[in-house]
């Protein structure tokens, strides 16, 4: 099954969604800030991100950027509470495949297990 980095300032987020994730197959790895996030992703390789476009030290926009920049093709899935059509453009003009708006909804799994089929 995939590998999933899950990047995300917010411990309840994250732990949510590595739960949820996690209890049906993926291998998940954490980061709790973008600069963590972009050292996990260089050091793992996972096969899909899920990232936070808000964060300190790094926003999920500028680790995506770098990514993109050093030639990852990993599919990013920008995740976010903003639901401004701007916010949406910012993540997928850094290069995020996709956006989820959070909250996480009870279809969450589905929605990843589809963008993951998607994106492979």
């Amino acid at each position: 099954m995939s590998t999933i980095l899950i990047v995300d300032d917010d411990d309840d987020t994250r732990s949510l969604i590595e739960n949820r994730l996690g209890s049906i197959g993926y291998q998940i790895i954490t980061a709790n800030d973008g600069l963590d996030g972009l050292g996990k992703a260089r050091h793992h390789k996972p096969d899909f991100i899920l990232m936070d476009m808000f964060m300190p030290k790094m926003d999920g926009s500028d680790v995506t950027r770098e990514l993109r920049m050093l030639g990852y093709t990993t599919p990013i899935i920008a995740l976010t509470a903003a639901v401004k059509p701007a916010d949406e453009k910012i993540a997928l003009d850094a290069g995020c495949n996709a956006v989820i708006v959070k909250p996480i909804k009870d279809n969450f799994e589905e929605q990843i297990a589809a963008m993951i089929r998607a994106y492979s």
